[in-house]
């Protein structure tokens, strides 16, 4: 069952200060993590510590609770700060996206290369279990695409092609 919020860690995960919102982080990964999503989420925006970035990534990357792939997902279409390191999360966190992999190849062909890379690790570890119509519509997508992609990309989106049509 999802825990409440304690309005004490939202107060930290609001602080000004790198120390307070480590120490929030260190309190959740011992508690629920998934409620207090859009509040982690948020320190994306108000900071730009390289440091608390990587513990962010950290935390975020440990959560194993397939309820928080909506608030992943939202965040993510909403491509806000911290876009890497929530898409980072989503393939090495191990919960199962393949139910999205539309979402993954719509971010792959829009972002940037590092996010790009990001979006094929979730699709070459997920894809292959995405239902058949998916890979099919995913496949056309890439193709019609493929053109259009800069050089790295464009291999990239070859070796998913293959990877999905086998």
């Amino acid at each position: 069952m999802e825990s409440k919020i304690n309005p004490a860690i939202v107060d930290e995960l609001n602080s000004k200060q790198t120390a307070d919102i480590i120490k929030a982080l260190r309190k959740l990964r011992k508690s629920g993590k998934v409620s207090y999503l859009p509040f982690i989420f948020a320190v994306f925006e108000s900071n730009s510590d390289e440091l608390l970035f990587s513990e962010l990534e950290m935390f975020l990357c440990d959560i194993k609770d397939s309820k928080a792939i909506p608030y992943f997902l939202e965040r993510i279409k909403a491509e806000k700060a911290g876009l890497k390191q929530i898409v980072t999360a989503c393939w090495s966190s191990g919960i199962d996206y393949s139910a999205h992999l539309e979402d993954f190849i719509e971010l792959f062909l829009n972002s940037d290369l590092e996010v790009a890379l990001e979006a094929y690790s979730v699709i070459e570890e997920w894809g292959v279990l995405s239902r058949e119509e998916d890979q099919q519509k995913a496949v056309l997508k890439l193709k019609a695409s493929s053109q259009d992609l800069e050089r790295t990309k464009r291999a990239m989106a070859e070796t998913l092609i293959v990877m999905l049509t086998q």
